[in-house]
């Protein structure tokens, strides 16, 4: 008897843990349907977006910011008064619920303003303003957006990259009047260099071919000559010429940058790398030699760029002659023994 009493046991454990193994599954079958419901908003697809989000249980809503999807959804469908619903029925952080309070209304009748001190009020920080400014950004609010960015400036003063945003609003109207004095005055700065060529590169303010490229060429050109740190400027026409594939000009800035930070050629060597992925060896090898001529032994890449050179002349890409190659491989060798410096052998 006792017998098969732990046996009904052993068997009642198995069924637990096999129920609970399916519950599991379950759940992570459910939390599956949101990179599809995700994957149909991004297609613009809002009502199949939906259907998804309501299979999402609600443990889930939380983290993946689900609420909020939805209400997105039911905007771009002009459903305002679902979308009221969802609001009411669902607790969101107090910014985000004021500011769908508000955009609802400005949907429903575009004379309604937006109560900008109201949105304010409701952050206590850079996390809340950066979630502002990318819906106002999405909503295209650019007299609303420039009145948040001045009162969270108020209220806030460092505790968000004012200019950067401020410049972001006005590149995505591309209102190069107002957006190139703010691109000018963070490049002093050069730790905001970055966020410089993602806001241009998000906009396409850098392509030559277009007349806003061109402006924001002819503005770095006049202040790289006024200003006594021209190195944030040559850095960002580096940027530009490099992704325009403008080799020749990226290779003069590539140079110039090296020079005036004393780097043993470091630009240099980065744009030849950059050009042999791109099959532009012909560029690459001037920028090698460069770096062997101007910086010698005291460049760290002295022998890197000697070595990559002899690889490229092998290749055949670059001299085409047998004997020429063999009497240019000679002379890079000539060059590291001149310089003190014991090559291995790299043929």
């Amino acid at each position: 008897m006792l017998r098969v009493i732990i046996v009904l046991l052993n068997f009642s454990g198995i069924l637990s843990v096999l129920a609970q193994r399916k519950a599991l599954e379950e759940i992570h079958a459910q939390e599956n349907l949101i990179p599809v419901a995700e994957m149909f908003a991004s297609k613009g697809m809002c009502d199949s977006a939906l259907k998804y989000y309501e299979l999402i249980p609600q443990q889930f809503h939380e983290r993946y910011n689900i609420p909020e999807k939805q209400i997105e959804c039911l905007l771009k469908l002009e459903k305002f008064k679902e979308a009221r619903k969802i609001l009411k029925s669902k607790k969101l952080p107090e910014y985000k619920a004021t500011f769908f309070h508000e955009i609802i209304s400005y949907l429903e009748d575009t004379t309604t303003h937006i109560n900008v001190k109201r949105l304010i009020r409701r952050c206590e920080g850079g996390e809340e303003v950066a979630w502002l400014h990318n819906k106002m950004l999405q909503y295209n609010l650019q007299r609303e957006h420039i009145q948040m960015l001045e009162e969270a400036r108020k209220k806030l003063s460092d505790k968000f990259p004012y200019s950067i945003y401020l410049m972001e609003v006005y590149a995505s109207v591309r209102n190069l009047d107002a957006m190139l004095p703010l691109l000018i005055d963070l490049l002093n700065d050069e730790g905001y260099l970055q966020s410089v060529q993602d806001i241009l590169s998000s906009y396409n303010l850098w392509d030559l071919d277009q007349e806003y490229g061109k402006k924001v060429e002819k503005a770095l050109m006049i202040e790289s000559q006024k200003s006594r740190n021209p190195l944030p400027y040559y850095k960002l026409l580096y940027w530009i010429y490099q992704k325009k594939r403008n080799y020749e000009t990226a290779m003069k800035f590539a140079e110039a940058i090296d020079k005036l930070e004393n780097n043993g050629g470091s630009y240099l060597y980065d744009f030849a790398e950059e050009c042999i992925n791109t099959g532009e060896d012909v560029f690459a090898f001037k920028a090698l030699s460069k770096i062997i001529s101007t910086w010698g032994k005291q460049s760290p890449l002295f022998i890197k760029s000697i070595q990559k050179s002899i690889e490229m002349i092998q290749e055949g890409n670059i001299i085409q002659n047998h004997t020429e190659r063999l009497m240019y491989i000679d002379s890079l060798y000539s060059i590291a023994l001149e310089s003190e410096v014991t090559p291995r052998l790299w043929i």
